[in-house]
């Protein structure tokens, strides 16, 4: 290599090392992140089958997969090109648009995509508001309207609120349990971060849902179309229908509701914190300890009975 090949080889390298220093000593934010490295062509070559595939292999579970998705979708419908000015504009109308939660999975759906394009770069999420009480959560007083609805009426629904109520799965779990495997009273089923567990249905929760199960179908809710699975959409829209129809307030059913209510009933009867954890297949423990709070209501109940000095 002659004199001159030799000193651009050390430019760049030096190029390169100065580029790692800017973004370490930014954090990896937008301010300081290489505007020329995000604008490369590979950030622009927008795939959703890649990307999808990519993510897929990330063992990240199918509605993870569709959020991060569908959130960089809407970036490129709106903004077409990804460049530093761009992504600072998407950032501040997740802010002005949705709250901090819905904020952050848009980002990480983002930081997903750098990945994907091989772009060093990232965005900062913001800071959620710490949760001291869990609102929105159905009540006893309203499952059991609920129940009884559903059950002289909607049967379909009646069968998934008992059965999400009484084993605390996640919709998608939910959604692919076969008959069989719920007649035999256990299904194993592979959940978030692609971690393999088994549920199990008590005998009384068999007994009581078995009459409600349609016998031409292999699933325990099937589309009634197609005999298929039926979708997480349409049980979100199958509990809200039975919501208004029951007259309970449709801000409290939803399918992660029932998993909220399976944990405080599970909670209040064994007080079994590690033994709910394995069974709602949480890696890690500090997860389950957010069911140990209570709502806003009972803890507004529970000082009233205590403050009384």
């Amino acid at each position: 290599m002659d004199e001159s090949g030799e000193i651009k080889r050390l430019k760049a390298i030096i190029a390169k090392q100065q580029e790692l220093i800017n973004l370490l000593m930014g954090g990896n934010s937008l301010a300081n992140a290489d505007t020329v490295t995000l604008a490369s062509q590979s950030a622009q070559r927008w795939s959703e089958i890649e990307f999808k595939n990519y993510l897929k292999s990330k063992s990240l579970s199918e509605n993870t997969i569709a959020s991060y998705v569908s959130g960089v979708k809407v970036f490129f419908d709106k903004y077409g090109a990804m460049n530093e000015n761009t992504v600072r504009q998407y950032n501040d109308w997740l802010i002005e648009t949705f709250k901090p939660q819905t904020i952050n999975l848009r980002l990480a759906g983002l930081n997903h995509y750098f990945q994907f394009a091989d772009v060093e770069y990232s965005v900062r999420w913001v800071k959620e508001e710490k949760r001291y009480c869990m609102d929105n959560i159905i009540n006893d007083e309203q499952y059991e309207r609920l129940v009884a609805y559903t059950r002289e009426r909607l049967p379909r629904t009646y069968v998934i609120c008992t059965v999400l109520a009484h084993t605390g799965m996640r919709v998608s779990e939910f959604c692919s349990i076969r008959k069989s495997d719920f007649l035999k009273g256990e299904a194993h089923i592979v959940s978030k971060a692609n971690r393999a567990r088994p549920v199990y249905f008590t005998k009384e929760l068999i007994q009581d849902v078995s009459g409600f199960l349609s016998p031409d179908f292999e699933y325990l809710v099937p589309n009634s179309r197609t005999g298929e699975p039926v979708t997480t959409r349409t049980v979100s829209a199958m509990l809200k229908h039975a919501a208004r129809m029951a007259g309970v307030d449709p801000a409290v059913v939803y399918p992660h509701a029932f998993r909220h209510y399976f944990a405080k009933k599970f909670l209040e009867k064994t007080n079994d914190i590690s033994l709910l954890a394995d069974i709602l297949g949480h890696g890690n423990i500090k997860t389950t300890a957010i069911y140990t709070r209570k709502s806003k209501s009972e803890q507004i109940k529970l000082l009233n009975d205590a403050v009384n000095w």
